[in-house]
């Protein structure tokens, strides 16, 4: 062999020992890597049952595309983050239909889990109640366009912002009794234009804006019962032309002003009992030629004016118990008469000392 093969052969030795050392090292390298690369947790399977488990749901599929879209929870714990990953197993069941979430006296909520809700494009009903939710934010339920039904009661909600119930074109009736409502926005409520029903009852309510209810204008029940609500204006209920049931007993009303009424001429259920009514104005019942039902009952009402249901012809049923009344004059009752004499289901109710004066 000669003396310059010899040096080739040395040569390549020396190249393949460096490539070796060279790959060794890179295996080493990524070996590290892999070892050092943080491990991805998976998502909460959503329907699993656990004794440490933050929300713990039942789930119902769908008997034929075997889709998930009835959910049942309870929060169990008093600390759980916007960002837990507990939120993040609604993710994996997009076509989720009706959800209700209980707050147990265990846990606690004190906001709205919003990111699950816009992920839910076909929700149709939402349940929340006995969390510690102070306010309704802006636009908290964007994106559901499919929803009919949200009810958050005993939620100690106290203020609804702004566009807070906006742009829910099925939204069919919103429940918001049960909790510690102060201010409305008069924005409040905007574009709802299948709104049929919205419960205000059992709030702290005591004053409610113009315009409160103008966005809402095909609203066929709205119960405003058991609040704090001092006075009424006409321009509360502008807009408000198809409503056809108002429930504002239990209130503290002294008085009602003429025209209060004016802008319900498709009402046909007007109840007023337990207040503190004291004066009726002769023309407060002005526009409701289609009320059918107006109960008075106990309150402090001392005398009614001559005229004051010549503009309700279509009464069949009048409540006037348990007031002060000390007598009623056949010509204050006159433009019913014919109603509560002719119509069989008719009811004509005075009990206490009141007498007719002919």
């Amino acid at each position: 062999m000669t003396l310059i093969v010899k040096r080739h052969i040395a040569l390549m030795l020396v190249i393949m020992c460096v490539v070796c050392t060279i790959e060794s090292t890179h295996d080493r390298n990524q070996s590290t890597r892999r070892r050092d690369r943080p491990t991805v947790t998976t998502t909460n399977n959503l329907c699993e049952k656990g004794a440490d488990m933050k929300l713990m749901c039942h789930c119902n599929q769908d008997h034929y595309n075997k889709k998930i879209n009835d959910v049942d929870c309870l929060l169990l714990h008093e600390d759980i983050a916007q960002s837990d990953s507990s939120w993040y197993a609604f993710n994996s069941h997009p076509h989720i239909k009706h959800i209700q979430l209980t707050v147990t006296k265990h846990g606690y909520l004190g906001y709205l889990p919003i990111d699950v809700f816009r992920r839910q494009r076909d929700l149709q009903t939402l349940n929340i109640q006995y969390g510690n939710i102070r306010e309704i934010p802006s636009n908290a339920f964007s994106n559901l366009t499919r929803i009919h039904n949200i009810t958050l009661k005993h939620n100690q909600i106290e203020v609804l912002n702004a566009f807070s119930f906006a742009n829910h074109p099925e939204l069919i009736e919103l429940n918001l009794q049960l909790n510690e409502i102060i201010n409305i926005n008069r924005l409040a409520f905007v574009n709802l234009p299948k709104l049929d029903e919205l419960v205000l009852s059992n709030n702290n309510i005591s004053t409610l804006p113009n315009d409160a209810f103008v966005n809402i204008t095909n609203l066929n029940k709205l119960r405003l019962n058991d609040n704090l609500l001092l006075v009424l204006t006409r321009d509360v209920f502008k807009g408000l032309g198809k409503l056809q049931q108002l429930d504002l007993s239990v209130n503290n009303l002294k008085s009602l002003s003429d025209g209060v009424f004016a802008e319900l001429w498709s009402l046909q259920e007007l109840y007023l009992e337990n207040n503190s009514l004291e004066r009726i104005s002769e023309r407060a019942f002005d526009g409701l030629n289609n009320l059918r039902i107006l109960n008075l009952q106990n309150n402090k009402i001392t005398m009614l004016e001559n005229g004051v249901f010549s503009t309700v012809p279509a009464v069949t049923t009048l409540n006037l118990n348990n007031n002060l009344l000390e007598w009623l004059t056949y010509t204050t009752i006159l433009p019913i008469m014919d109603n509560l004499v002719n119509n069989t289901a008719s009811v004509l109710s005075i009990s206490g000392k009141c007498c007719f004066l002919f």
